[in-house]
């Protein structure tokens, strides 16, 4: 019986690039399937019953970064219970990989893993049991080393922001300078509150000026 695979992703190039992933690591053959956002999702897994699925922790709803979703592996696992589900995604922070063992992701796999890795982990996650030294298997230690050495512990409490510091931070990432005209009228809001956002951003991070916050939005790849 073939597999059935979801992924989960709020932007289509990750999706695609999934595919892609999962076709070059897997010999055998599988129905894929893929939603955008957890409405979709949702209904995708009362449709079929999913052998496995790997989702991105940060979901859009319309306009706005829905919060973190460290709920979704007990969403689907209560819909499909023998489900295996990869929690997918480009943050690294240590707080982040804790809540997603205690949510019950099977697996956590950075976006940046290489296509050995990628397909060293659906073989690791697709066994029946998986033991907990499994989880981390895929962190990329030097990666992080090197996060932390720009930018302290900033990547340990990027969990601490909320959904509208998080979309402030992706959107500024598509910026060619840090300009609060642009973040304003793009989230609809004003000058003075986006000016709120990036003072309560830097305190949280520990970003000493604006210039190193502007650097953070553009190389944490959201």
């Amino acid at each position: 019986m073939m597999l059935n695979i979801l992924v989960v992703d709020d932007h289509e190039d990750i999706r695609i690039g999934v595919e892609y992933r999962l076709k070059s690591a897997l010999e055998e053959s599988f129905n894929y399937f893929a939603a955008k956002c957890k409405r979709s999702m949702i209904s995708k897994l009362h449709q079929v019953n999913f052998d496995l699925v790997i989702c991105d922790l940060q979901l859009s709803q319309g306009e706005f970064i829905d919060h973190m979703g460290f709920d979704l592996a007990t969403k689907i696992k209560k819909i499909h219970p023998n489900c295996k589900v990869i929690a997918y995604s480009s943050f690294i922070g240590k707080n982040i990989i804790k809540k997603c063992i205690k949510s019950g992701f099977d697996l956590y796999l950075p976006k940046s893993v290489g296509i050995d890795e990628f397909s060293e982990a659906l073989e690791t996650v697709l066994k029946k049991n998986i033991e907990k030294k499994d989880f981390f298997r895929f962190l990329n230690d030097i990666s992080l080393s090197e996060v932390d050495s720009q930018f302290g512990n900033s990547i340990v409490l990027l969990d601490l922001l909320s959904s509208r510091e998080i979309q402030l931070l992706d959107i500024m990432s598509g910026l060619e300078s840090l300009d609060t005209v642009i973040l304003a009228d793009k989230m609809s809001i004003s000058i003075d509150t986006i000016n709120t956002h990036i003072r309560n951003i830097r305190k949280k991070l520990k970003l000493n000026n604006r210039q190193e916050l502007f650097y953070f939005a553009k190389n944490i790849n959201l």
